[in-house]
């Protein structure tokens, strides 16, 4: 918008969602991640802007709370409000509503002396073991459908629920998604929450028809695996002709204007191909290529001594994604956290304690939870076997509140092992590596990141 003026109304669009928390809230716009996260006085912003609130109403109350300049007070409300505005979160009147929005289940500040959040941000959710590819690295090793996998009417009761915690973004995986015959009443029924929807399929099974349907969702990304060129990843999937089938779903997606996201499990056979992946990957329109590394659970047990990665591969995945971002050049978002950027700097500062977090980990239990298709819950999708409830059973609040993902939210430098434990990056720009990869090859949850090549 223009300048600002004191007499207009900011006022959240009804799409907007807003979700208080220990330390404020967040400001979530689904047709336009990521979320907005808000210290005490920007979430306060944000309750004002009800329709009940001119910029000068609110420049006024905070204020008179704040013991600040004018200037400062402006600047902190007009800054704040652009910064919504940017997002596309607002719409602008000259006049106040005469029935504002009701914000006041928000009216007292949230009490959590634990200090985490409310209820997760991101829900990974396997609806179906069913697939039709027998892939060497398969976390959950699917294959044919389980007995007791959660029904229609149950899968919705659940999306309303994470509605009504306002999570933001559900990923639904598999197995493979599509063998659902229910799939698209279960993607349409989530369009219609303000959540960003997500679909992870390995792309054999869409077809015209397929793409059409995906077009009445809300889907903001379909996520499709390359592991290879040609028969390597036939080979990889255990599909002959599965490579082709691929190519075929991503140019169909893309010519309807879906966004594809190509993920690749890097593994010791495809390292010599990860640079050809990123070229068809951008030359194809993806919106972005990321990386997994190999982590052997599930089949992959099977198959790590084939599959597995040590150290310096990474170091070398993580030399090479370097030299293809600069190479990209904006063509192609590359997500290159799992091969640790940062150690590339060569930068040894060592930060005294007190700016360093006092605790670590990943997403796992802290933001994101994973859901498998028999309702089970566990911490990602890694650490499948570490059940910490059943959806069916127990509440969302007892499962997030849970001993089990308390312990990945209160892991403290001093808790890892090896050299993990005293390395000057811990707490600064890394937060512990994976503890499923510490599981898997160490036998030790708590052991040093494997993967780290520093």
């Amino acid at each position: 918008m223009n300048k600002m003026q004191d007499n207009q109304i900011p006022i959240l669009r009804s799409y907007a969602v807003l979700r208080q928390e220990f330390f404020g809230g967040m400001l979530f716009n689904f047709f336009s991640p990521p979320e907005l996260k808000l210290d005490h006085i920007r979430f306060k912003i944000a309750l004002m802007c009800n329709g009940a609130f001119s910029i000068k109403d609110i420049k006024d109350c905070l204020g008179h709370e704040l013991n600040h300049s004018r200037e400062y007070v402006d600047y902190l409300v007009e800054s704040t409000l652009s910064l919504f505005d940017d997002q596309s979160l607002l719409y602008w009147r000259t006049k106040k509503l005469n029935d504002p929005r009701d914000f006041s289940n928000f009216s007292k500040p949230m009490i959590n002396s634990r200090r985490f959040l409310s209820a997760p941000l991101a829900v990974i959710w396997e609806v179906t073991q069913k697939c039709n590819l027998r892939c060497k690295h398969c976390f959950s090793n699917s294959g044919h459908q389980e007995s007791d996998e959660l029904t229609t009417d149950e899968v919705k009761e659940i999306i309303d629920l994470l509605a009504d915690k306002k999570v933001f973004y559900i990923n639904f995986t598999g197995g493979e998604p599509l063998y659902r015959p229910d799939i698209f009443d279960i993607l349409s029924y989530a369009s219609s929450k303000n959540i960003s929807i997500n679909l992870s399929t390995n792309g054999v099974l869409i077809t015209e028809d397929i793409v059409e349907l995906l077009k009445k969702t809300n889907v903001f990304s379909v996520q499709i695996s390359i592991d290879g060129l040609n028969d390597l990843h036939d080979s990889f999937r255990g599909v002959r002709g599965a490579f082709q089938q691929v190519l075929r779903a991503i140019r169909l997606l893309r010519e309807a204007d879906i966004a594809v996201e190509i993920s690749t499990a890097v593994n010791k056979t495809n390292m010599d191909q990860i640079s050809e992946i990123i070229d068809l990957a951008a030359n194809m329109g993806a919106l972005s290529f990321k990386t997994t590394l190999f982590i052997p659970v599930g089949r992959g047990k099977s198959n790590q001594r084939e599959l597995s990665l040590e150290s310096h591969d990474v170091h070398r995945l993580a030399l090479l994604m370097k030299e293809k971002e600069e190479e990209m050049s904006g063509r192609l978002y590359l997500e290159n956290r799992s091969c640790y950027p940062w150690l590339l700097d060569g930068s040894t500062f060592a930060a005294p304690s007190w700016m360093k977090a006092k605790n670590v980990g990943c997403s796992a239990g802290n933001s994101n939870i994973y859901l498998k298709a028999n309702g089970d819950v566990a911490p990602c999708p890694f650490l499948r076997d570490l059940t910490v409830g059943n959806i069916r059973r127990d509440s969302l609040d007892e499962i997030w509140e849970s001993k089990v993902l308390d312990a990945f939210r209160n892991l403290h430098p001093g808790d890892l092992g090896g050299k993990c434990r005293n390395c000057e990056h811990l707490g600064m720009k890394c937060y512990g590596g994976c503890r499923a990869a510490a599981l898997a090859y160490n036998g030790d949850l708590y052991g040093e990141d494997p993967f780290c090549w520093k």
